[in-house]
């Protein structure tokens, strides 16, 4: 049964805008999470220290805020009431109101949430998001944890396209483009950041090479993780493998979901406005 929305009763977040995919997939997640396990309205808002029509780099399709748009019109809907905004040129001095992370960081089904449609394989394709045209390498931004394969995605290009279709993806790749390509590709490979976060949502068997511990593991419960790069020989020789593993963790976790509540100190962290 849908639950009824409990309308008198508003949970506001507000979200400092950044610069990466996991700030914008995560909190329009717990927003809708939060809308339909605790049946009330929320309202989302992006806190932006720039004007609308800037870009993360020149060569992005789109700015931060439009995929934040369109991630939010994928969501399912049902039995949530979650209304998402952007304030621009209007900086927020903290990184998010009504989220506590050493809170809500402990439940796994925080920050889930699902498309209308989700991932069904059509192709045999597999989605690949290398740090190949990273501006940066995640070393010199000091989280060298993030991509253990830092130099060797080409080497993971080279040995999937002997057995699927490839298609590299990274911050370059449009945002419908991608939640395409994510739908009905096989699986995702990639690492704990950019395109894993749309890969989550949209529920695609994922394997993801990275090194955060609990972080990576709970940001990404259902992805097949390897932590180093001694195993990817092996991954490779084999991803059905390690695809099927994440199907069965994302079929587990989505059947689970209906009996999650989250917990009273999760609860009682939250502010309303009435």
């Amino acid at each position: 049964m849908m639950p009824t929305l409990t309308r008198q009763k508003n949970i506001d977040i507000q979200w400092r805008g950044k610069i990466g995919y996991g700030d914008i997939v995560s909190p329009i997640c717990y927003a809708h999470n939060i809308s339909f396990k605790l049946q009330t309205s929320v309202n989302l808002t992006f806190r932006w220290a720039h004007g609308p029509h800037q870009k993360i780099e020149i060569s992005d399709p789109e700015p931060l805020w439009v995929r934040a748009d369109y991630i939010n019109k994928l969501c399912k809907k049902g039995g949530t009431q979650v209304n998402v905004t952007h304030s621009f040129n209007h900086p927020l001095n903290i990184n998010h109101t009504n989220y506590d992370w050493e809170v809500v960081g402990r439940d796994v089904y925080h920050n889930y949430w699902m498309p209308d449609r989700i991932h069904k394989t059509e192709h045999n394709t597999v989605v690949v998001n290398s740090t190949l045209r990273n501006v940066m390498t995640l070393k010199q931004y000091g989280k060298e944890w993030k991509d253990p394969l830092e130099g060797l995605w080409n080497d993971v290009i080279d040995q999937l396209s002997n057995m699927y279709v490839v298609r590299v993806v990274d911050y370059r790749t449009p945002i419908e483009k991608l939640i395409e390509l994510l739908q009905t590709s096989r699986g995702f490979i990639g690492y704990h950041g950019t395109a894993a976060w749309p890969a989550k949502f949209m529920h695609t068997p994922s394997i993801l090479f990275a090194d955060g511990g609990k972080l990576t593991q709970n940001g990404f419960p259902y992805a097949h993780i390897e932590k180093t790069k001694e195993t990817l020989n092996s991954v490779l020789q084999n991803p059905e493998e390690y695809f099927t593993r994440s199907e069965r963790n994302i079929k587990l976790f989505t059947e689970m979901y209906p009996e999650y509540m989250p917990n009273q100190s999760f609860q009682e962290h939250l502010q309303y406005d009435i």
